[in-house]
């Protein structure tokens, strides 16, 4: 075939394939700047869009984003007018933003990311779409027919816009923004039916300033419709010179066509009982009601109030366990000094640390109970968060000391340990199920770690309960990546290998892995803690030589990355009833992170344990829910042989994690508990480090308030003698001047049993060394 063969032949592909697309305007496709080979296989990705994933997978991801935002009262529509730079944009942090465009350009100023992003003109979408490619951090949302220049991603939502059906008369404001939306001449009029869509009862416009000035060595070319303005110098009419600056691409601002849009919009609004309001410095927009932007945010600026919270428990928060961590993600918002955490410290006995984001640890053991209550009471907690063990008698004993002061009491459950009890040690059974009743019957909040425990432990304890889970924070998880080795498949598992939890269905993956391995090239990696690794290791010896077993300690970025290079993560429990029992009603701290990680989930164990029944009813990764090797086998060939399926259930993990389980919400959920039983005490509003027994071991370099050791807490030794002053007190000096002056009377009479002074000085020495005995007693602990 001669080249003026082929070309002809590619031109005829381009005309019939353009002509099965429902979006077939020039303004909806490819410009002559992109080559025809690349818009073939642009536009074939658009038709696969339109014909089945708008329906499988971008409707669904719309629906799962409404569900995420029900309940959310406002969100910012930005713009990117000029007056952008006249508007203090950091107070939009903690706001939902809909940004458009180059509006990446303003990223280096800023300390957050958009919640969505939207681009709709396909030259803004062909000019600068390495840029939009490579954003990461929020969720960007683009019409079908930009899928020719815009890669396909886990953060990427692709939605069905449309020419508006009342042209040239009027303008249409879509009801379901998830079945379709309509042009209005300009992104925010679409920006602003997805927003509406969404739930959002006020709709608050920023930099939408609807002005514009055309530089008149702008060249201007009318292929369509709409003219398309060629840039030959910087843009005066966005925040940003290089916004549509020098060999940029834009189309022709109808103003006037954008007013009769923004008209029907408001109209569409208004009679929805919703309001959309202008907040921009300036500009000649005066459709929507004007508002101050500064009188949108509070004049308060302070954290609201974090109790002081002694957290007693056998993890510490923050130390690689999967409860440690999760206290951890829940209370990285209290400041400095307001936790001080009592945790199990093996045979040296109870230790304390402070734990906070800005803080190293302040650490102490206590090898007798008396000292940790010491430490109790000088911190002077407004609440008492408390994990019951059975195997820390210890830690029980300090929280009942707590509940007696009359410290408000908050009881955590996230297993059920007390009825495995009953198949192990019924003596023990009938002592703990008594001591929960009484400590239940007494605390202000009960906390359990799922719906399904909530519900079961109400029915057994008779209080009720309150559901605190893990969650994800949406900017720690970016979109996976879709490059990968090809033909290739990483299967991880991180966890524990208790033969009571996991240990049996881990060894069955193991198998199964090791069976798929010789038609696949596929690899089981696992990662767990020292300990199962010392116990538990040489299980996973050369028997099964593509299984792999570490112990490597990950930082929560590192552990994060390592979940999401994996193309399958796994959750697994063993079948037995004795397992069954321990977790049946709990729900795995590493849910949330292994679907935000964009790997397809393999959930192993009966359904009837409340992490895979989540999962089932969820509709997200796959389940075996019968034991042994061969099950998984089968369920993982699938996803072996259908990359794609697997990449999608990968895709659909993720978003509803990102819908369904936020760390904010669950840390919110728990704030509100803790600081509804607070005692209020003197030093609720003071210094965060209220006791002088503190201040003798924490010191804040260079005023930055990062609490570091200077010594730690250790038993005291008698030196010499001169030290009396130390371990007598004053008050022990006073008593003996007093016993002198009192026994002098007695020299002069011979130290006659008629005397008085003998009979009262030893009352007064006996009281003295008593005294003495108990200061160095105190002092020793």
């Amino acid at each position: 075939m001669s080249i003026s063969e082929k070309d002809a032949d590619q031109a005829k592909q381009l005309e019939d394939l353009i002509a099965s697309l429902p979006t077939r305007a020039p303004i909806f496709l490819p410009t002559p700047k992109v080559q025809i080979t690349d818009q073939l296989a642009g536009l074939k990705r658009v038709k696969q869009i339109y014909d089945v994933d708008l329906d499988t997978l971008y409707r669904p991801a719309l629906h799962a984003l409404r569900a995420k935002y029900k309940g959310t009262k406002r969100a910012f529509i930005v713009g990117n007018g000029p007056s952008l730079n006249q508007t203090d944009l950091a107070l939009l942090k903690n706001e939902v933003t809909f940004c458009v465009n180059g509006f990446f350009l303003k990223a280096p100023e800023l300390d957050w990311k958009p919640t969505f992003y939207m681009v709709e003109d396909h030259l803004v979408a062909e000019d600068r779409s390495a840029e939009i490619n490579a954003l990461s951090g929020s969720v960007k949302l683009f019409p079908a027919y930009l899928a020719y220049c815009i890669d396909a991603a886990d953060d990427v939502i692709f939605f069905n816009h449309r020419p508006r059906f009342s042209y040239p008369d009027g303008f249409d404001f879509s009801r379901d923004a998830a079945e379709i939306t309509y042009t209005g001449c300009t992104v925010t009029f679409t920006m602003m039916q997805l927003a509406h869509w969404l739930g959002f009862e006020e709709l608050i416009l920023v930099g939408v300033d609807a002005s514009y000035n055309i530089p008149e060595d702008a060249r201007e070319d009318t292929d369509y419709g709409v003219g398309v303005l060629d840039m030959a110098s910087d843009d005066t009419n966005h925040f940003h010179p290089n916004y549509f600056g020098k060999g940029y691409r834009w189309h022709d601002p109808q103003v006037g066509k954008m007013i009769e849009a923004y008209e029907e919009a408001y109209r569409e609004t208004n009679n929805s009982g919703r309001a959309i309001l202008n907040a921009t410095v300036g500009g000649a927009l005066e459709v929507f009601q004007r508002v101050s932007y500064g009188s949108l945010f509070s004049s308060d600026t302070s954290q609201p109030h974090h109790p002081r919270l002694a957290i007693i428990d056998m993890t510490a928060p923050g130390d690689g366990t999967a409860t440690g961590n999760l206290k951890q993600s829940l209370i990285k918002s209290w400041p400095v000094g307001r936790v001080l955490a009592f945790s199990s410290n093996g045979n040296e006995g109870i230790a304390s640390s402070f734990r906070s984001p800005e803080a190293q640890a302040f650490e102490g053991t206590y090898r007798s109970i008396k000292g940790a209550q010491k430490a109790l009471l000088e911190f002077e907690p407004e609440v008492i968060l408390y994990r019951p063990l059975n195997e820390k008698p210890e830690l029980h004993e300090l929280a009942k000391f707590a509940q007696k002061q009359g410290y408000p009491t908050a009881i955590w459950l996230m297993d059920d340990w007390p009825n495995r009890l009953r198949s192990t040690d019924l003596e023990q059974e009938s002592y703990w199920n008594n001591e929960l009743h009484a400590m239940f019957a007494a605390s202000k909040l009960n906390l359990s770690i799922s719906e399904a425990m909530s519900e079961a432990f109400e029915k057994r304890y008779g209080v009720e309960f309150v559901s605190v889970a893990n969650g994800i924070s949406e900017n720690e998880w970016p979109a996976k990546s879709m490059s990968k080795e090809e033909g290739r498949v990483l299967v991880r598992y991180c966890g524990g290998l208790a033969s009571d939890m996991s240990l049996a269905s881990i060894l069955d993956l193991a198998t199964a892995i090791e069976t798929l391995s010789a038609e696949f090239e596929i690899r089981l990696e696992i990662n767990t803690r020292k300990h199962w690794l010392d116990k538990h290791g040489s299980k996973f010896d050369k028997k099964y030589q593509s299984t792999s077993i570490s112990s490597t300690e990950l930082t929560d970025q590192e552990y994060r990355r390592w979940l999401s290079e994996a193309d399958i993560v796994v959750i697994a429990y063993n079948f037995d009833d004795l397992s069954a029992d321990y977790i049946r009603y709990s729900r795995a701290n590493k849910l949330p992170e292994c679907l935000a990680s964009g790997a397809a989930l393999l959930g192993i164990g009966p359904t009837d344990i409340a992490t895979l029944d989540e999962l089932e009813k969820s509709e997200v990764g796959a389940i075996v829910s019968s034991p042994g090797a061969e099950a998984i086998a089968a369920k993982l060939r699938v996803w072996v042989e259908s990359p794609e399926l697997r990449v999608q259930a990968g895709r659909m993990g993720r978003l509803h994690a990102l819908s369904h389980m936020s760390l904010k919400e669950q840390s919110n959920i728990f704030l509100t508990g803790i600081r509804g039983i607070a005692k209020t005490t003197a030093h609720s509003k003071g210094d965060p480090l209220p006791s002088d027994f503190f201040r003798k071991y924490v010191r804040c370099p260079s005023g930055k308030g990062n609490a570091v050791i200077l010594e730690q807490i250790r038993r005291l030794k008698v030196v010499v003698a001169r030290n009396i002053v130390f371990y007598a007190g004053w008050r022990g000096l006073v008593a003996l001047t007093a016993i002198g002056f009192t026994a002098a009377p007695a020299f002069s009479s011979g130290f006659t049993l008629q005397s008085w002074g003998p009979t009262i000085g030893l009352v007064l020495a006996i009281a003295l060394m008593g005294h003495v005995c108990a200061t160095i007693f105190e002092r020793l602990k």
